[in-house]
């Protein structure tokens, strides 16, 4: 069901690297969907919408302070790189973005 939901903005090449990448981490006889799930970012199952997002579904509608561009980028970046478990293919594939263009975000990010 996940994988048919999706809607792939990477087309073909997305879905291809999608399962390159799931076959390569994968340690056991039967491929799980765990990889997917990382890869597409599912919400958890338990964890409603209108709890992490506002009434206009918004993530930024219930702050207090907006942050400013910079830093909603460098929360955006390390967010898909958390759910990526630090596979920069994956984290860039999240946020719609080619891998060396994160890669740079990345290194500014440090310096």
């Amino acid at each position: 069901m996940l994988l048919s939901t999706y809607d792939f903005p990477g087309n073909v090449r997305e879905l291809k690297a999608m399962v390159h990448d799931a076959v390569s981490l994968h340690q056991g006889g039967v491929l799980s969907m765990e990889a997917f799930i990382r890869a597409i970012g599912e919400r958890p199952a338990d964890l409603p919408p209108a709890q992490t997002t506002g009434p206009s579904g918004n993530p930024f509608h219930p702050l207090e302070r907006l942050p400013g561009f910079t830093e909603a980028i460098d929360l955006l970046v390390a967010e898909a790189v958390r759910r990526a478990d630090g596979n920069q293919s994956i984290a860039a594939r999240l946020l719609g973005v080619s891998q060396p263009t994160l890669s740079k975000r990345l290194k500014h990010q440090r310096s």
